[in-house]
């Protein structure tokens, strides 16, 4: 945990996303310390065992229609219905879910991102 800073300091520009099913509150607010990140989003929650999670990580192709090919063939898979997509930058965030909502026309399809308001990113979290 010590040494994370020299992630952030080797890659600046690349977002950095922390999973852990055993850190502490104190341990989380030393992430932001040794991070020196004091913007740091932390989800906290008691329930460690979460077996309807799954977390896959995929390539992201290069040209934006190959990614939403690639999005829409995703979602069509999962049946589930509950995803999250994570994207870099806010207007890229802003453009998937402007195509997901054309192809599939859904309102339950949000979007969240760091440079929405506070009333906005709770509303995502809500509706």
């Amino acid at each position: 945990w010590n040494q994370l800073f020299k992630l952030k300091d080797e890659f600046t520009s690349t977002p950095i996303l922390l999973l852990t099913a055993t850190c502490s509150e104190f341990m989380a607010n030393q992430l932001i310390i040794n991070l020196k990140c004091p913007n740091l989003n932390i989800i906290h929650s008691k329930h460690i065992h979460r077996p309807e999670l799954n977390l896959q990580v995929y390539s992201k192709p290069i040209k934006k229609d190959k990614l939403l090919e690639a999005i829409f063939k995703i979602i069509n898979e999962i049946t589930s219905r509950r995803i999250i997509i994570y994207c870099a930058m806010p207007n890229e965030c802003v453009n998937i879910v402007t195509a997901l909502k054309e192809q599939y026309n859904l309102d339950l399809i949000t979007a969240y991102h760091g440079k929405m308001s506070s009333n906005e990113q709770k509303k995502a979290l809500t509706d």
